[in-house]
């Protein structure tokens, strides 16, 4: 069975729904995770689309590798400090990855 068939076949079996989670995560984790949690709950149907649309790649190599350099910049350089700076940087970041491709 392809991957695919495996996930869509596992899926309806689980106990607690992935969304669930996501709630739980929200109103009882630590507050790093509770806004981690907030912030993919709007998304929790788009999360899933790869299992049940054909022609949704499986994983996102192609977007992971877009970023990768930008990641590892940001994790060596110690993050940033602030709101602005990080939304600086992220910018910075996007613009650099567009341009070298």
């Amino acid at each position: 069975m392809h991957e695919r068939g495996a996930l869509q076949t596992l899926l309806p079996g689980l106990q607690i729904e992935p969304k669930d989670l996501l709630i739980d995560g929200e109103a009882f984790g630590p507050r790093k995770m509770a806004a981690t949690c907030h912030d993919f709950l709007p998304m929790t149907t788009q999360l899933w689309t790869f299992v049940k649309e054909h022609g949704v790649e499986l994983t996102n190599n192609a977007a992971e590798q877009a970023v990768r350099r930008a990641v590892f910049q940001w994790k060596v350089s110690f993050g940033t400090h602030s709101a602005g700076s990080s939304l600086y940087v992220e910018r910075v970041l996007i613009a650099a990855t567009i341009c070298g491709q």
